[in-house]
């Protein structure tokens, strides 16, 4: 039998050690996003006053290079990432198949929806959700970035980002019980199913085609109309995330250029300012889009430990009957293979 806590142990060692790479990757990614702002405030403001060829030519090919490097950089991460997943599938998917075998001995079939679980997760991992949530912690080097250019809009910045910060906190708990209570409704239907397929010579005979798809309709139903309850919440967040951001790079242009009226500023400096204040709200509205995998990403984990668990529980427990005096029957391969005591 596969060892499930020692391939569990491999599996998460493996997605920390690819994920610290990737966060390194990223970061690199998130300084080099900084060029093309950098590059229209040298146009504007030094070759376009200067008119000079050379430092066009110049800005323009160090620019490409930064621009390739990102571009490359963030097929490597997407590209380790998709290998942890396949790692992560190839560590647990058999063990996690052997302890769910032994667990539906005394359960209802359910223990094997953790390998499903496994097959969201893999998803999960290769999907551009993650990738949001690895952007949003660096979201700040863009902050200290606009702030640099000039405190007014470094504010204006903050403001947004805290506003579209407490969208997401209420958003998360607002659809956190609905998608809880939708997965928990198609877990029985798809439960519901699973039997009728084992039993179907016994539902024909008996004339319960009618009460068993009846059953199978009410666990769908309900899980729909969750679902549908929560995804209707979610679209109303998001949509004022949106317009938060929206609103924000408008405020920030007219303040710019009131600042710019003033001295204060360039017109370089009021692009860039924008270009960059959406590169560090983006991930913010990333996050509130993307909360139903976020919100269903701990559960795959708390599963695979309740798996662990329950294998490490039933390892040592044997089935066999008491053999009665005068049997030869000595039990099952793997008691005949136990020391005796």
């Amino acid at each position: 039998m596969p060892n499930f806590a020692e391939s569990y142990q491999r599996g998460v060692r493996a997605v920390r050690h690819n994920l610290t790479m990737v966060m390194a990757f990223t970061l690199v990614i998130n300084v080099l996003v900084l060029a093309i702002p950098i590059y229209l405030f040298q146009i504007s403001d030094r070759v376009l006053t200067s008119r000079s060829l050379d430092t066009l030519a110049m800005l323009t090919i160090v620019v490409i290079g930064a621009v390739l490097l990102q571009t490359t950089l963030d097929a490597v991460r997407r590209f380790i990432l998709m290998r942890t997943a396949v790692e992560v599938e190839v560590q647990l998917g058999a063990p996690i198949l052997s302890a769910a075998a032994r667990a539906s001995l005394n359960g209802n079939g359910r223990e094997y929806q953790t390998l499903g679980d496994l097959q969201q997760l893999r998803a999960f991992i290769t999907s551009g959700t993650l990738l949001s949530f690895l952007d949003a912690p660096l979201a700040p080097i863009f902050l200290l970035a606009v702030f640099l250019i000039h405190p007014h809009l470094g504010f204006i910045v903050v403001a947004a980002s805290l506003l579209l910060l407490i969208i997401a906190t209420v958003n998360q708990r607002m659809t956190a019980k609905p998608f809880a209570e939708s997965n928990a409704f198609l877990s029985r239907a798809t439960l519901h199913l699973d039997s009728m397929s084992r039993n179907s010579q016994i539902i024909n005979a008996l004339a319960m085609i009618p009460e068993a798809v009846r059953i199978w309709g009410k666990d769908t139903a309900l899980s729909l109309r969750s679902q549908v309850r929560a995804q209707d919440r979610n679209i109303v967040f998001a949509t004022c995330s949106k317009l938060v951001r929206l609103l924000t790079q408008v405020i920030m242009l007219g303040w710019g250029a009131f600042l710019s009226i003033e001295g204060q500023m360039t017109g370089g400096m009021v692009i860039a300012a924008s270009i960059i204040a959406a590169r560090a709200l983006t991930p913010i509205e990333g996050a509130i889009e993307a909360g139903t995998a976020s919100s269903s990403f701990a559960p795959r984990f708390s599963a695979f430990a309740a798996c662990c668990k329950h294998r490490r529980s039933t390892s040592s427990v044997c089935c066999c009957p008491v053999p009665k005096a005068g049997s030869t029957s000595s039990g099952c391969s793997s008691c005949r293979r136990r020391p005796r005591r």
